[in-house]
């Protein structure tokens, strides 16, 4: 290369766009101005800078489209949201809306209440329902769900007995069952018997008194067709109740006789009475009209005993016709007397 002219004039340029850019080539291009001239003219590259592209649409389609978007993304939503709750529906657990027993189905879709049953003699009230047909059949291992409110109904007093059992000395086999609170619903319980039971027919009982004299409440049910061939085994236990005892006729006392008001009637047997308040009655029945209420002790005279008996509290006995001290007459109840 040639050596540079004393004339020329040097011009450094400032970097161009690219060179910033691209440090690479951030070489600063030199300019000699040739002698003779009057201003230089540097070498500037040219570098087109991008221009923005301008949305042609208007403000109204933009809107539109807008609110297109809103509708589908609201529908799409909407419909999945019906869809979550159409399974949800169709997968729930039915449970009762009103205090009871309720037997649930096995696919746990449907519940039947069972009917409560008060019975005050359990031994007697065991044979109408071991004729009865009619009680709901459930499943070998049945699901029932208790809805109370803790006061009717308490699970701890609950029994489920088999109902062939219960003899008339008070026992009768009760089966151990299992209690768990429904989910979020603590006034309910699901009852469960987890071995399963044999066929035949069960009550879970509340026993209130005497097995033969009380307040009982019975849930009735039945069992059929199961492969288990008996309730034998752990859950099992044998239970007795006590029995209220048939009441033993007082035997006739002789007392001495007082001196009475009035003449003793021909024929009168003297008697005395052994309860309060026994009612003397215009004849020989329960239903017959009420004279007065003769007082525990009072002495009468037996006329006359009546050919017809009735049951009064248990104790069966016929009526007498009686005259007391003061010469009124009427019928009591003979097994009052003494």
């Amino acid at each position: 290369m040639a050596p540079r002219a004393a004339a020329e004039t040097e011009y450094i340029v400032p970097p161009t766009a690219r060179a910033i850019a691209n440090p690479q080539e951030n070489a600063v291009p030199t300019f000699f101005q040739p002698a003779g001239v009057n201003k230089p003219v540097p070498l500037v590259e040219f570098i087109p800078y991008p221009q923005p592209v301008t949305d042609r649409k208007s403000p109204v389609v933009k809107i539109l489209i807008g609110g297109v978007v809103v509708v589908l993304l609201l529908g799409l939503v909407s419909a999945g949201a019906f869809i979550l709750f159409a399974w949800e529906k169709a997968n729930a657990e039915a449970l009762p809306d009103h205090l009871g027993m309720f037997a649930q189905s096995p696919d746990k879709s449907r519940v039947d209440e069972l009917a409560k049953l008060d019975i005050s003699n359990a031994v007697d009230g065991k044979d109408n329902l071991l004729r009865d047909e009619a009680l709901p059949v459930l499943d070998a291992n049945p699901t029932l769900i208790l809805y109370s409110d803790g006061k009717d109904i308490a699970v701890s007093d609950l029994r489920l007995v088999q109902l062939d059992t219960i003899k008339a000395d008070g026992t009768f086999d009760q089966i151990d069952f299992q209690a768990s609170p429904v989910e979020s619903k603590p006034e309910m319980k699901r009852l469960r018997v987890p071995s399963g039971l044999a066929s035949g027919k069960y009550a879970f009982a509340l026993i209130d008194g005497f097995l033969n004299d009380g307040k009982h409440k019975f849930w009735a049910f039945q069992i059929r067709n199961t492969a288990k061939p008996d309730n034998n085994g752990g859950s099992l236990h044998s239970v007795t109740i006590p029995i209220k005892p048939t009441p033993t006729p007082t035997p006739a006392v002789k007392t001495p006789t007082p001196t009475p008001s009035m003449p003793p009637p021909s024929g009168g047997v003297v008697a005395y009475t052994t309860t309060s308040n026994l009612v003397l009655r215009t004849g020989p029945s329960q239903d017959a009209g009420k004279i007065r209420n003769l007082k525990r002790g009072e002495k009468v005279y037996v006329l006359r005993l009546s050919e017809n008996t009735e049951v009064f509290n248990g104790i069966e006995s016929r009526f007498a016709f009686i005259q007391t001290e003061n010469g009124q007459t009427g019928w009591v109840f003979a097994a009052f007397l003494r």
